[in-house]
């Protein structure tokens, strides 16, 4: 359980949806849950989510599934690690 203490005292909130501006990895979308459309996908803001421990059918954009499950070390993926999934999809589509 010294885990939960690290947890609780190293991070300020806990949120089911954040939108965060980044200068390396432009807007990034982070939620608990996969979304098959986001704020927008069409311009290529990169949807990252966890909650699924398997593969499941591509989304609609730029998105990255960041389960630990999906680690091969168990640990969280880095921007780059990301960013070179994630620059071979295709932006969203809008309103189709």
């Amino acid at each position: 359980f010294k885990t939960i203490g690290w947890l609780k005292n190293n991070f300020i909130d806990d949120k089911d949806y954040l939108e965060l501006k980044t200068e390396s990895a432009g807007k990034l979308i982070l939620s608990h849950y996969p979304h098959y459309s986001w704020n927008g996908s069409h311009r290529g803001n990169i949807h990252l989510y966890g909650h699924i421990h398997t593969a499941i059918a591509p989304l609609n954009g730029k998105s990255f599934n960041v389960g630990i499950c999906q680690s091969q070390a168990y640990m969280p993926f880095s921007i780059p690690e990301i960013l070179k999934v994630t620059d071979k999809q295709s932006n969203g589509t809008h309103h189709e």
